[in-house]
């Protein structure tokens, strides 16, 4: 599934330091599907053929099965022509699970009489006591009779579920949805991947953005799993206090399995606990009735109670999770927490979302962010000024770089992830975009407005500042004016360097069908190219910026060599 370029940019920063990012897909059952993939392009083709053909294919492309049972039916079906028979072949493959030890292998033929529209594949099962993962295998259709064409679904995967050991528990839905004027909600437990023994968990409810008890009843207690039993429930109250409210939720949450179990890694909370978010909406008719006022007093009065005791305690929750250091961690990830802790405890004061619809901390956070920009662009050019490096070198090096960052490893994730190369170089483009429209159009368009209303007492230091420029007469009205210097030479260079990356991506897309990846040598060779373009373009400008001679300064090396080799 394609993801957006603000993912990409997310699991760069966590890459860059140190962080876990998000898990590829599972390997082994993309694998698993590629097997069957002749089979089912056999049966996309055959779906083209015309005339009044039988169609043949599995009700269900997937199906489980516990251990324990002796066999497993796949039922197969007949559209399209009825009255003639015909037939069909059948066999087993393994994926996973093994001929004769899991299953008993199987082929045959499927035969279907006059006016049929159905046939059942039954394949036995052998059930062992050994702690065994879920295994997998398929039966195939193929060799379909002459009037008879293969379906959508010529296979069907079985997983034979273990029924051995103690299980793992889970919620069967991480989230659910109940109405405030419902007297109470029941949450499913299920156990699965075994059920042998009495295993135990404890249950109990946290409060989110819905407060107990004044939107529903806080609990806790023990669920006991018997053996043999795969499914327990938990009931909460919940408590309708006739207000007008948006919707709130609140966690129920298991902890401590015993017995031998274990919570499932499918589950939301991971391997030491399983969560489940509910939901609860307010009542239809209520809603529509006061939907258009509770957005106005929002705005005004901050929302409603529980709304303002939450935002208080979320906002000191916020200080907390700035000074938290993870469970898990490691030498790198502690150097990072050092270092971000003080940034971390700045930005813990930005408002909760909850207060003013989200709008007073969109506009500290933007305040926050701004003043932070400055004081690194103003960091940055006192460096280079230690350097002894011109503001537009450095510009064009310490600050560019480190803009550019986090897009380089944006776009890298995003190559190694994506099918296409639309994220790698569209995320480049767009901050650029950014960069240039929106970086320069709003300092330019605010000291625009400025000069226009101000420029008149400033006349006299204007004129003299700007007076030895060539665009300059005594005519020129006061305004906002930044002289372009070097810029023509630097945009042009760049220009020059962008062609031919341009030439480079439509020639790959010439030659190898494709802009991003491919063999070793043309991958390498192309990534050089690119930071040698990088490289000639920081010394051409820094060059034009310091009006370096180059030949003047090369002859004059070469006249001090010669002399120090005693040739001239």
């Amino acid at each position: 599934k394609p993801r957006s370029r603000a993912f990409y940019r997310v699991q760069a920063v966590r890459s860059s330091v140190g962080q876990k990012t998000a898990s590829s897909s599972d390997e082994q059952v993309n694998s698993a599907l590629e097997s069957i993939s002749a089979v089912k392009a056999f049966a996309s083709a055959s779906a083209q053929a015309a005339g009044k053909e039988a169609t043949v294919g599995f009700a269900q492309g997937a199906v489980t099965v516990r251990e324990c049972e002796p066999s497993v039916s796949l039922l197969v079906t007949r559209t399209g022509q009825l009255l003639k028979a015909g037939f069909v072949d059948f066999q087993t493959v393994g994926v996973t699970a093994t001929a004769g030890e899991d299953f008993e292998a199987a082929e045959g033929r499927l035969h279907f009489h006059p006016g049929q529209k159905s046939a059942k594949i039954t394949v036995k099962l052998f059930d062992d006591d050994e702690v065994e993962d879920d295994e997998v295998f398929q039966v195939v259709l193929s060799n379909p009779s002459d009037g008879f064409r293969l379906g959508d679904t010529p296979s069907c995967d079985v997983t034979i579920e273990n029924d051995d050991g103690p299980g793992e528990i889970s919620f069967e839905q991480p989230t659910v949805s109940v109405a405030e004027s419902d007297a109470s909600i029941t949450l499913s437990v299920k156990r699965d991947k075994g059920s042998d023994g009495t295993i135990t968990c404890k249950w109990a409810t946290k409060e989110g953005t819905a407060i107990s008890p004044t939107d529903f009843i806080g609990d806790s207690g023990t669920i006991t799993f018997p053996s043999g039993v795969v499914e327990q429930r938990i009931t909460i109250t919940i408590m309708d206090d006739g207000r007008y409210e948006r919707d709130e939720t609140f966690l129920v949450i298991l902890t401590e399995a015993s017995g031998g179990s274990k919570f499932s890694l499918d589950g939301d909370g991971g391997p030491e606990r399983q969560v489940c978010t509910v939901t609860i909406k307010p009542d239809d008719k209520r809603s529509a009735l006061v939907d258009s006022v509770s957005e106005h007093l929002a705005r005004d009065l901050l929302g409603d109670v529980d709304n303002i005791k939450l935002a208080a305690s979320s906002w000191s929750e916020q200080f907390v999770d700035a000074v938290r250091l993870d469970e898990e961690y490691s030498i790198i990830a502690i150097t990072f927490y050092i270092l971000a802790l003080p940034w971390k405890l700045v930005f813990a004061i930005v408002p909760p979302p909850r207060l003013l619809g989200g709008w007073l901390c969109f506009f500290v956070a933007l305040a926050g962010i701004g003043c932070l920009t400055a004081l690194i662009g103003d960091l940055a050019s006192h460096f280079g000024c230690c350097m002894g490096l011109i503001p537009s070198v450095t510009a064009i090096t310490f600050v560019a770089l480190g803009t550019s960052l986090p897009d380089t490893f944006a776009s890298k994730s995003a190559a190694e992830k994506e099918p296409y190369a639309d994220n790698s170089i569209g995320n480049i483009t767009g901050s650029n975009s950014v960069n240039v429209f929106l970086g320069l159009g709003l300092p330019w368009a605010s000291a625009a407005v400025y000069w226009s209303r101000y420029g008149a007492e400033h006349e006299d230091a204007w004129r003299a500042r700007y007076e030895g420029e060539d665009w300059y007469t005594p005519d020129t009205p006061v305004g906002f004016a930044v002289p372009a210097g070097d810029l023509a030479y630097s945009v042009a260079v760049f220009s020059a360097c962008a062609c031919l990356t341009i030439a480079v991506l439509v020639g790959r897309r010439y030659f190898f069908g494709y802009e991003l990846g491919g063999p070793d040598k043309p991958k390498v060779f192309s990534a050089v190219f690119f930071l040698a373009l990088w490289v000639v373009y920081i010394g051409l400008s820094v060059k034009q910026a310091y009006k370096i001679e180059v030949m003047p300064v090369l002859e004059e090396e070469i006249v001090k060599v010669e002399q120090m080799a005693g040739l001239v």
